[in-house]
Formats: C-alpha cells, sequence, structure tokens
C-alpha cells in the first residue's frame, strides 16, 4: 500500500510502475501499468472468468464505454474525488464541465442497463464495464449527483456486492489523511 501522502510516493511507485501511476499489475516478470492493459491481461489468463462479455457485439460496446471511461470524465474526477470518510451529502456549485459528465456517464449506464436488461451494464453478469464504472458509481453515491432511479438502481446493486463492500472498508481505513474537497459543498 502507497500512501498519496508521503513526500517519496511517486520514487515509491515508480519501482513498481515505469509511469509512478496506480493501478499496475506485477506479474512475475511482467509489468502491466495501465487498467485496460490490466483488465485485456487478466482475460487473457483466466478465459474462465468470463471478464468480456462472450458476445461479439455485446463485447465491442463494452470495450467502447471502458475505453470512454478510461479517458474521459477528468472534470468529474477533479471535482468529485473518491473519499470513503466524505460525509454523504450533496455537492453544491457544480461545474458545467463536471455536469456534462455526469450526464454522460448516465446517459450510459441508463442505456445499456436498458438495452440489455441490467442488472449489470452489460446484462446479467458483472463485466469488466462494471469494474470500470465502480469508481465513478461511488462518486454518484458519495456525492448524490444523480436522483435517476435507474442510475440509483445500479448503483444499489454495485454497492450491495461483496468485493464492493471489501473495497469500501478498505478505503475507509485508510489512515492517511484525504485533503478536503468539499469546500464548493
Amino acid at each position: 500500500m502507497l500512501s498519496y501522502e508521503h513526500a517519496d510516493w511517486k520514487q515509491r511507485a515508480l519501482e513498481y510502475s515505469p509511469t509512478g501511476q496506480v493501478p499496475v499489475l506485477v506479474s512475475k516478470d511482467l509489468i502491466v501499468w495501465d487498467s485496460m492493459a490490466i483488465f485485456e491481461f487478466l482475460h487473457e489468463h483466466h478465459p474462465d472468468k468470463k471478464l468480456w462479455p462472450e458476445d461479439e457485439r455485446l463485447r465491442a460496446l463494452a470495450r467502447c464505454i471502458c475505453a470512454e471511461m478510461h479517458s474521459g470524465f477528468v472534470d468529474l474526477r477533479k471535482f468529485c474525488p473518491t473519499n470513503y470518510r466524505r460525509t454523504l451529502k450533496p455537492r453544491a456549485n457544480i461545474p458545467d464541465e463536471a455536469k456534462a459528465n455526469i450526464a454522460r456517464i448516465s446517459e450510459i449506464w441508463k442505456g445499456m442497463l436498458g438495452y440489455f436488461g441490467g442488472p449489470y451494464l452489460c446484462g446479467k453478469e458483472f463485466t469488466v464495464a462494471d469494474a470500470m464504472y465502480a469508481p465513478v458509481a461511488n462518486r454518484f453515491y458519495a456525492y448524490a449527483l444523480s436522483d435517476d432511479p435507474v442510475v440509483g438502481q445500479y448503483i444499489a446493486t454495485l454497492r450491495a456486492l461483496p468485493a464492493w463492500k471489501e473495497w469500501e472498508q478498505g478505503g475507509a481505513e485508510e489512515n492517511w489523511h484525504v485533503p478536503a474537497t468539499d469546500n464548493l459543498a
């Protein structure tokens, strides 16, 4: 576990990742330092886990929304950082750019859930698409960014997963200082 708070964080991260960023996967003598590449690596090495949908068309859509998540929504990430110690309350004064991110994410979720029947983005099974959007679902929940019932149900579905509960508990137990991000609330 590397804390962002430590002065030598970047140097310590560079020991594991050539970019000094996370996530990073170390597998034997291979370092994979990009989230999409990590998912592809895991998919190739664990095809039985069905991390991507089996249907070719659905897999293509899943990869599209994952790529959009991977490279986008910067304004939402800046304005609403992940913080498990944050008191749950709506965020005030949301900049237009972050509002546009929220609207686009809601559109993706509602479109995928409506088309494939949920409860997950690609239908009945949890996939890489859901893993990619889990941090965003946390932001939507923690900052009360949507009152749409479809969005709310998707977030509730993710929050009910044992893996989510483990992730949430780990985040809540982090012992370093989380900078105040609510000065705009």
